[in-house]
């Protein structure tokens, strides 16, 4: 029950403060008070034993889950020392069966990702809506998961399940097939340090390549990372996903986001990736071609993407699949990841050296030397001797243009 709207003064401004009924869960037992929130952050008031009140700034508070089913948790970065420095938890619940859609605007406002609601919060006009079910540790629930020009929603047959992720508090998505579909959020998982949660769908209807496509497209570009069309597809791709196909035993087209045309000769629609040097040389340098190679340092597959580069672009990497492995969808992440770093360096000497070194290493040397020219760069030494040997054998016609 609803227990109070009091005006304060803040500032020259004046503020609402949300008060409600709720119980505080304690490790033995419980008791009952008043949480509020107020301009400063989230506080409650015991009614009972003034130890187990609190007040938490929003500057303190690392996670905040208010949702539908009236449970609200809110972690902090204070240690629980007799947890080996887990972070400290307060759980409530509130009566009120509105609370959660009335303090979400304000939290959303303020926390940005750092607040979970869990409650639909539903697109104006949803791109497209899928029914499928969330697959829990031992069971499931069933609803629709939608997808809109800034959000994801899922609205679940059980309280306390749905959710609506802006684009900004999903870390990336991946699938196995088109029947299936891994959300990765920021919602703080269960385990002891965990920063990222995964939310497991099965579709009861295929999710199509375009859709996925637009989705994750959608939610890169939210984090400033934006694949944009720069000409057709050059000969060295259609060179590519040919020598792959032989590779692999089976066609890529459509696993790489490209459809036959009416003849089955060749592309119906452009790749969005500029015009590279000759990608099989990539694959060659990196793997000779083998699928399943694996680096000491964990990069694997054809491309030697690192786990967390595959999660970014798209794949899922974890202890029940590895799509690195996959000729095609690691092919396809590959593809995103180059087009992201020609959009950052615009050379292609410097984004060889950005794959193989990482973006952070060669923006260090670009900042520290002064210039964005690779030859001089390895020159001074400021990019590591792999990167330098990297980046010619990669651009054979580069390194016989030097000599």
């Amino acid at each position: 029950m609803r227990l109070l709207i009091g005006l304060i003064i803040a500032g020259a401004g004046v503020v609402a403060a949300q008060s409600y009924e709720a119980r505080h869960d304690h490790i033995r037992g419980h008791c009952t008070g008043k949480l509020t929130f107020d301009e400063q952050g989230v506080s409650f008031e015991s009614a009972t034993e003034q130890k187990h009140s609190w007040k938490v700034s929003y500057l303190d508070a690392r996670q905040i889950q208010a949702l539908d089913s009236g449970e609200f948790r809110l972690l902090t970065y204070k240690d629980r020392k007799w947890r080996l420095g887990a972070d400290r938890e307060y759980k409530l619940r509130v009566a009120d069966p509105q609370f959660a859609a009335q303090v979400s605007p304000m939290l959303e406002n303020r926390l940005e990702r750092r607040f979970v609601a869990g409650l639909v919060e539903k697109a104006a006009s949803p791109l497209w809506e899928i029914p499928a079910k969330h697959l829990l540790r031992f069971e499931g629930t069933e609803g629709v998961l939608s997808a809109g020009e800034d959000r994801v929603v899922y609205k679940s047959d059980r309280l306390g399940d749905s959710r609506t992720w802006f684009f900004s508090d999903i870390d990336h998505i991946s699938r196995s097939d088109l029947y299936e579909l891994t959300i990765t959020t920021y919602e703080r998982a269960r385990s002891h340090y965990g920063d990222r949660k995964d939310f497991n769908f099965r579709l009861k209807q295929p999710i199509s390549e375009q859709q996925y496509d637009d989705l994750w497209r959608r939610i890169e570009k939210s984090k400033g990372l934006e694949v944009s069309a720069a000409g057709p597809a050059t000969d060295p791709f259609l060179a590519l996903h040919q020598s792959l196909e032989k590779a692999a035993g089976r066609p890529l087209w459509a696993a790489a986001g490209l459809q036959p045309g009416p003849a089955s000769q060749g592309p119906a629609r452009t790749l969005t990736l500029p015009a590279v040097p000759d990608p099989r040389r990539i694959i060659q340098v990196e793997s000779q071609f083998n699928p399943r190679a694996i680096s000491p340092k964990g990069a694997r597959g054809l491309w030697q993407l690192t786990p967390g580069t595959a999660r970014r672009f798209g794949l899922r990497v974890d202890a029940h699949d590895d799509e690195r492995v996959d000729p095609a969808r690691s092919t396809r992440a590959a593809t995103r990841y180059l087009a992201y770093l020609h959009g950052l360096f615009g050379d292609w000497r410097l984004v060889l050296a950005a794959y193989n070194a990482g973006e952070s290493r060669v923006l260090r040397a670009i900042e520290h030397g002064g210039t964005r020219d690779f030859y001089e760069l390895s020159r001074r030494g400021l990019l590591p001797e792999e990167t330098r040997r990297y980046v010619p054998a990669v651009l054979t016609e580069e390194k016989e243009k030097r000599q």
